[in-house]
């Protein structure tokens, strides 16, 4: 038996057949990144992944958040995460108790506005680089 040729589609075909918009097909082929052949069609598995989704990619990407976040709870388990709120109070705590340090002490003026000025600065700097991370 003879091999029957491919079907191949073009955006206006796939959506005639699927009852959906060309441009609604044309977003979901570029947004799963899948390009036409050298005569400007899909193939049947392309426009249907466009369609119906990649359950398979699906799959993948849930089994790597479920496996993500079973390491994440076990690094919890063993001690190895804390928490944010936990360190930006504690590191709070620190630069308060500084601050009344440096106040009450017998520090020129001068010396006294620098040293806050500095552990001012500490607490905003150090919250800005945990939150580009």
């Amino acid at each position: 038996m003879a091999a029957q040729p491919r079907i191949r589609w073009t955006p206006t075909q796939a959506g005639q057949e699927f009852d959906i918009d060309r441009k609604t097909i044309q977003k979901r082929l570029a947004a799963a990144d899948i390009h036409p052949g050298t005569d400007d069609k899909y193939s049947t598995k392309q426009i249907a992944s466009a369609v119906f989704g990649d359950i398979q990619g699906e799959r993948l990407r849930k089994t790597r958040e479920e496996a993500d976040n079973l390491a994440l709870r076990n690094a919890e388990m063993r001690g190895e995460l804390v928490s944010v709120t936990l360190v930006k109070q504690m590191v709070s705590e620190i630069i308060l108790a500084n601050k009344q340090t440096v106040l009450a002490s017998q520090l020129e003026q001068e010396t006294k506005n620098e040293i806050l000025a500095n552990l001012e600065a500490l607490g905003g700097i150090a919250w800005d680089k945990a939150n580009k991370k």
